[in-house]
Formats: structure tokens, sequence, C-alpha cells
């Protein structure tokens, strides 16, 4: 990391403090702190995280990647899964408290595939190579033709 960025006078609000005591912060700096708490602001979103933060994606991912342990890999981590379980309630919410239509049937074909919800694509096809090769020679004329005497069969 760069030593403006080590170097920067950062304080933690008391709200930030209290969202950092519910994932591991041991050993990171007062910075990597604010990234994790503007990550959190930001749901999740590395370049709007960077944005607030005044770095680039660039220096983050070098910084991140080099870093002497996971810890801060894991907190990243930790917020995104965080973020995608809101999501996920928020979306449980609107199905089913909410009853809202297309909640109740996104989360149908997701979450119920087991139980025969799901879009299902199951198309086999059995093609009688006989029948295919038996046309496959004839003219157009000779097909519409048939094709007009099956029409008048099934009438």
């Amino acid at each position: 990391m760069s030593n403006d960025i080590k170097n920067r006078n950062i304080e933690l609000t008391i709200e930030e403090n209290l969202f950092l005591s519910t994932i591991n912060t041991k050993g990171l700096t007062k910075f990597q702190k604010k990234t994790l708490c503007v990550l959190y602001k930001k749901l999740g979103n590395i370049s709007q995280m960077c944005k607030g933060m005044v770095m680039t994606r660039d220096v983050y991912y070098r910084w991140i990647n080099n870093y002497k342990d996971d810890t801060y890999k894991k907190a990243v981590y930790e917020i995104q899964e965080g973020i995608k379980d809101d999501l996920e309630s928020t979306l449980y919410k609107k199905a089913i408290i909410d009853k809202d239509t297309a909640a109740l049937i996104w989360l149908s074909k997701v979450k119920l595939k087991n139980r025969g919800y799901g879009e299902q694509n199951n198309f086999k096809t059995k093609v009688n190579s006989k029948t295919v090769n038996k046309y496959a020679n004839w003219t157009n004329e000779k097909l519409d033709k048939k094709i007009i005497r099956l029409k008048k069969m099934l009438r």
C-alpha cells in the first residue's frame, strides 16, 4: 500500500465500530477497517468503495493480493456474503409476506426446482433416421403434394 494511503488520518464512527464488531478485523489497520465500512455502505461494490476511499481499483487489488495474511480478504468476503443474505431475506419477505407475484414466481423457479417448479428444458427428440432419409431426396414439388395429402387426411 502506498504511504499516502497508509498515513491518512482515519477516524471510525461509533456506527462503523459497531459494524466492525460483527466481523473479524484483528490485526487490520484503521484504513483497512474504514474500507470495509465503505464497502458495506456501497453494498459490496469494490469500484464504489475505491471511489469513496479515493483509491484506484488497481491499487486496491495489488494491496489485497499482497497483504501478509488473508484476514482482510475474509472480511471482504463476509461483507459481500452478508449483503447477498440481506438481498435474499428481502426477496423472501417480498414473496411471502408482501405476496409479490414476480418474487413468488422467481423464488419458486430457483428454490423449488426439485419440486417441479423450475423451468424445464428437457427436450428429448427421437428421430427416425429412416423417415428423415426417406424424404431427403424429394423435390419441393413432391414434398408439397405430400403435405397437401396429409392435411386432407387430418380434416
